[in-house]
C-alpha cells in the first residue's frame, strides 16, 4: 500500500501509472522535488528511459535548472502567467536573453564555485494583479519607462543566438548576449550575479551553543541513528545532509524534544537537555526552535498570520501588550515580510511567504538554536536564494545557530560552515562545508557528490 513505500518509490509507481498504457504525451509536474539527490537520479534516468523506449513526448515541469539541464531538449521559462524566453536547453542555459532568466541562473547554488547564493530583490505579482507592461519590470536592474506600457512579444535574442530561440524584453538588443555563473552580469549590480564568495557571517569565536555526544536513537525496536556526535558554535550553520531514510530528520526531532527513545547526550550552552520538549523549562524549549519542511502543513489554516507568529510569544514569553507587538512586528521585519501579511491568512500566501512566516514565528522567542528542516526543497531558486538570505542576516544579526538539513548538496556547499555526512544512521563524514566538497573522503559522500544533476 502507498503507506508502506518510501517518497521515491511512491514516485516511481505514479510514473508507472502515467506511462503504462504508452502514451503519445506526458505532463511531469515536479516529480523529483524534495527527493534526495541519489532517489532523484533514480527517477530522472528512469523519465529519460521511459520517454525513449515508449517513444513519448513529455512536458516537464521544475524548478530545479539543473534538472532542466540533464534531461530537457527545449526551455520555456514563464514569469507573471507569460512566456518570457523560450529556446533549447543550450541557448537558454548558456546565453539567456531575458533578465528573469539570468537572475535565475545567478540565484542558483554553485556547488563548485562556492558563492554565496543572491536572491532577486521584490516579488512577482499576484493573479488578478498582474501589470499591462513587463511583469518583472519592478524588480529588473534594466527597467526603462517604456517596459511598462505594453507587454512585449516573443523576439530573437538576437545575433549568434540559436535558430527559435526568443525572448521577451524590448531591450534584448542592448543587453550583453553571456551570462557566466562566476560574476556578476554585463551592466548589472553585483546583487543579482554570483560573484566571489562573500565574507561569511561576522560571529563571535565560542564554545560549542549545541552539543550531540554519541546520540543513538530507535524507533521500537529498529535503531535510526547510532553513536552521532557533532558540535554547533554561535553564528554557525551546520549542515547535515544525506538520503532518504539516513536519519537526518530523526536526529532533528531529538535535539528538538519531539524524539524521547534516545540515549546519549545532548547539551546547549554546557547544560544537559531533557529528553522531551514538555520536560525541559520555558526558556531552554525557547531557545531550540524548528522550521519545518512543509509550510502548507506546519500552518494552521484557520488562524491568520498575526495569531500564528503571536503564539510561541504567549506560550514561551513573558511579553504583554505593546512589547508582544514589538516583538512581533521584529520577527516579520527580520524574515523580510511586510507587515500587511499580518492581517492574513496562510491560504492567502505563496509557498516561499508561508516559509518565510514560518520563520518568523520560529525566530520571535529570540532562539539561540534553529533547526531548519528542508525549508527550502519545495521552493524555486530565486524563493530559496531569498529564504538563504534572510537565514544569513539571522546568523549575522542574532547570532542564531542554524542545525540545516537538506538533501541539496550545492546549498550545503555555499551557505553552511560545517558538513555532516549521514548515512544510515551513522555519520560517516564531517569536517567544512567546503574542503568536504572539494576533498571526499567517504564514498558515499562521493555518491552523493557524483549523482548531483549539474548545469
Amino acid at each position: 500500500f502507498p503507506h508502506q513505500l518510501s517518497g521515491g518509490q511512491l514516485q516511481r509507481v505514479a510514473l508507472a501509472i502515467a506511462f503504462a498504457r504508452d502514451p503519445k504525451f506526458v505532463v511531469l509536474d515536479e516529480p523529483t522535488t524534495g527527493l534526495d539527490v541519489v532517489t532523484q537520479r533514480m527517477v530522472i534516468d528512469l523519465v529519460r528511459e521511459l520517454c525513449r523506449s515508449k517513444d513519448s513526448s513529455a512536458v516537464y515541469i521544475t524548478h530545479d535548472l539543473s534538472v532542466v539541464a540533464e534531461l530537457a531538449d527545449s526551455v520555456a521559462v514563464m514569469y507573471g502567467g507569460n512566456t518570457v524566453e523560450y529556446g533549447s536547453k543550450s541557448g537558454v542555459l548558456s546565453t539567456p536573453g531575458h533578465p528573469y532568466t539570468r537572475a535565475l541562473l545567478a540565484a542558483r547554488p554553485n556547488a563548485t564555485l562556492g558563492a554565496r547564493i543572491r536572491g532577486i530583490p521584490g516579488s512577482p505579482p499576484r493573479p488578478g494583479a498582474r501589470p499591462s507592461g513587463c511583469p518583472f519590470a519592478p524588480r529588473c536592474t534594466f527597467h526603462i519607462p517604456r517596459c511598462d506600457d505594453r507587454l512585449p512579444d516573443l523576439t530573437s535574442v538576437g545575433p549568434g543566438a540559436e535558430p527559435g530561440h526568443r525572448a521577451r524584453c524590448i531591450r534584448l538588443g542592448e543587453l550583453a548576449p553571456q551570462v557566466t555563473p562566476s560574476a556578476p552580469l554585463a551592466g548589472e549590480p553585483a546583487r543579482i550575479g554570483g560573484g566571489p564568495p562573500a565574507d561569511p557571517p561576522a560571529r563571535r569565536i565560542t564554545a560549542p551553543i549545541l552539543g550531540v555526544v554519541d546520540l543513538s536513537a530507535s524507533y521500537g525496536h529498529v535503531e535510526v541513528l547510532r553513536s552521532v556526535d557533532l558540535t554547533i558554535p554561535m553564528g554557525a550553520m551546520c549542515a547535515l545532509v544525506g538520503e532518504s531514510g539516513s536519519g537526518k530528520t530523526t536526529l532533528a526531532r531529538c535535539i528538538a524534544g519531539l524524539q524521547t527513545q534516545w540515549h546519549g547526550t545532548l547539551t546547549l550552552n554546557g547544560r544537559a537537555l531533557a529528553r522531551a520538549v514538555r520536560s525541559r523549562d520555558r526558556e531552554t524549549a525557547a531557545a531550540i526552535q524548528y522550521v519545518f519542511q512543509n509550510p502548507y502543513a506546519s500552518l494552521n489554516p484557520r488562524r491568520s498570520i498575526a495569531q500564528i507568529i503571536e503564539d510561541p510569544l504567549t506560550r514561551l514569553t513573558l511579553l504583554k501588550g505593546a512589547a508582544r507587538r514589538d516583538r512581533m512586528h521584529s520577527a516579520v521585519d527580520l524574515a523580510a515580510l511586510p507587515r500587511s501579511v499580518l492581517d492574513r491568512y496562510p491560504q492567502e500566501l505563496s509557498g516561499g511567504e508561508r516559509q518565510r512566516v514560518a520563520l518568523a514565528r520560529a525566530i520571535a522567542v529570540k532562539p539561540q538554536v534553529l533547526i531548519c528542516d528542508e525549508v527550502t526543497s519545495a521552493l524555486d531558486v530565486s524563493v530559496q536564494a531569498s529564504v538563504l538570505e534572510t537565514l544569513r542576516q539571522l546568523r549575522r544579526e542574532l547570532q542564531v545557530a542554524i542545525l540545516y538539513i537538506t538533501h541539496d548538496l550545492t546549498v550545503a556547499a555555499s551557505e553552511a560552515d560545517e558538513l555532516v555526512v549521514l548515512y544510515r544512521g551513522v555519520v560517516v563524514e564531517s569536517g567544512a562545508a567546503r574542503q568536504v566538497m572539494r576533498n571526499p573522503q567517504a564514498d558515499y559522500t562521493r555518491t552523493l557528490l557524483a549523482n548531483m544533476p549539474r548545469i
